[in-house]
């Protein structure tokens, strides 16, 4: 059994190393402002006229707008506007499209905004969802996946000290030291 748990415990953390080298990095990239500065999302706009077919409720005219315009990511809900207008807009990380839809229907005004490395980084830390795309899910799977490697990881590490502690006294020294760990970087998180 002990062998099994070690296994086990070894090929949930060599998974989860290629996640923690990505997430380092990206995390690096977002929080180390001066060799990475902020830039502004760079924004292009332009008006078309519409003719969308009868009958078709946000989400059906959402998709009608996405092929036509040739416009990608995941689709946010349908948003109406005060001014009468209705907001849709898909979302993919470094770009995201809106597009504001007259009350008429008749036009709209689509804005395409691009971001740099730094907002690459952010929105894949933030990536979540099912439904768009097999791209899309395949990440948000690998991203699950991680999240369960985790837990795998932390139990066959307290299976490995269960039946390691009585033979091996530093067994209690590893079980604190990651205890300790994280802890702290839960606590950091949520402090900062």
């Amino acid at each position: 059994m002990d062998s099994v748990l070690r296994k086990i415990h070894l090929a949930s953390g060599l998974g989860l190393l290629v996640f923690m080298l990505m997430y380092f990095t990206s995390g690096f990239v977002i929080y180390n402002n001066s060799l990475f500065p902020n830039k502004p999302a760079e924004r292009d706009t332009r008006s078309v006229e519409l003719n969308i077919p009868d009958g078709l409720d946000d989400s059906g005219t959402a998709h009608w707008l996405a092929s036509e315009l040739d416009l990608s990511g995941k689709l946010d809900p349908p948003r109406p506007l005060d001014d009468g207008r209705t907001r849709i807009a898909w979302s993919v990380p470094g770009r995201t499209n809106i597009v504001y839809l007259a009350a008429d229907k008749q036009s709209a005004e689509i804005v395409i905004g691009r971001t740099g490395l730094k907002g690459h980084a952010v929105d894949y830390h933030f990536v979540h969802g099912y439904g768009d795309g097999w791209l899309w899910n395949l990440w948000v799977l690998m991203l699950d996946l991680s999240s369960a490697g985790i837990i795998v990881f932390a139990i066959s590490g307290i299976g490995i000290w269960a039946s390691a502690r009585e033979r091996d006294k530093g067994s209690w020294a590893m079980l604190a030291g990651g205890t300790v760990l994280t802890v702290g970087m839960v606590l950091y998180y949520m402090i900062l």
